[in-house]
């Protein structure tokens, strides 16, 4: 039930944001992977998201679990975290629990 945009790089994430955010279309959530190839990482794509807008919800998301961003992700200024690979009800139960405020 959820409307997706995807981004091919932490730039054009930020674009797309602002973009949203200028039509009154606020993303409820962004899940942004740690390791971006090309151009600026998650983590500096999420801080600038931040900065645009203190209240978004970034989701870290990674394939190495032992990375100290997921384990103290709060820290990093991220909403949630979760580790690939994933299903369908793990991405969906943190999305509804982000989204909602409810843990």
């Amino acid at each position: 039930g959820y409307k997706a945009d995807v981004a091919a790089s932490g730039e054009e994430a930020i674009r797309a944001y602002l973009n949203a955010l200028e039509r009154n279309e606020k993303y409820n959530a962004v899940i942004m992977d740690l390791t971006i190839p090309g151009g600026i990482s998650g983590i500096e794509a999420g801080k600038k998201i931040k900065e645009i807008d203190k209240y978004s919800n970034i989701i870290i998301s990674s394939g190495y679990s032992k990375d100290a961003v997921l384990s103290e992700y709060k820290r990093y200024g991220f909403s949630g975290m979760i580790s690939k690979p994933f299903d369908i009800e793990e991405i969906s139960s943190l999305l509804a629990k982000i989204i909602t405020g409810k843990k």
